[in-house]
């Protein structure tokens, strides 16, 4: 039955990695707990604000918004070009390229927009819309990062005190273990104590490895809010 159980997880497993399910897989690996210093949110927030690649689309898209409200303001501004030509004239229809007579043709052209039905003050006000809400947009994201960094250090922070009491009744449990199997092995008690105690010390491992177990989902899950490359 657990064969069946562990062959199943194994199923979900290749769903999630996109692997066949006939590929035979082998997990390797043991859930363990190395004790690290504890996170300062405000660095992690910052890292966060750096790396994660959402701001950095959104904040390029912020800064094309201002941009694009200095070029609806061009509207308003003279428009000054140059132009050159280079032409030649023929006095008769039958005469050769070389009679023709060739000349340069050179200049300047200025225009002073004066009215044009408000399309310049539109296209502004428009540019500035869309830059308000663009900014808006950054600053709703950034303070959606700030908030899911700071969850995950709690998180991870929680997890880590249950560690440390999971670690203290784990050692309990095996002084309990070891006093029931001295008095049993003495005649003070009967074996109903040690199976107790024997439970008590695998409930105590089961609740200590789950302890691990969310540290790291947690360590997981505040990397990805900091935006943590894998």
């Amino acid at each position: 039955m657990r064969r069946l159980y562990l062959r199943g997880r194994d199923n979900i497993l290749k769903r999630l990695l996109a692997i066949d399910l006939a590929t035979p897989v082998e997990i390797k690996g043991t859930l363990a707990y190395t004790e690290s210093q504890p996170v300062d949110i405000g660095e992690a927030e910052r890292l966060a604000l750096i790396q994660r690649p959402e701001i950095q689309k959104q904040e390029i898209s912020t800064q094309i918004r201002t941009q694009q409200i200095e070029l609806a303001k061009s509207g308003y501004l003279p428009n000054l070009s140059l132009f050159a030509n280079y032409s030649g004239l023929s006095p008769a229809l039958s005469s050769a390229r070389d009679n023709w007579n060739w000349r340069w043709n050179t200049g300047l052209a200025l225009q002073i927009p004066i009215f044009n039905g408000f399309e310049t003050s539109s296209q502004v006000s428009q540019a500035r819309i869309q830059s308000d809400q663009d900014r808006i947009r950054l600053q709703d994201l950034k303070e959606q990062v700030k908030f899911e960094v700071r969850q995950s250090c709690m998180e991870v922070h929680e997890a880590q005190e249950r560690i440390r009491s999971q670690e203290k009744n784990l050692e309990q449990a095996q002084e309990g273990l070891r006093l029931a199997q001295l008095r049993y092995a003495n005649g003070l008690s009967r074996q109903i104590e040690v199976l107790d105690a024997q439970v008590a010390l695998t409930t105590g491992r089961v609740s200590y490895l789950q302890a691990v177990f969310d540290y790291q989902a947690a360590s997981a899950r505040l990397d990805r809010a900091m935006g943590k490359e894998v």
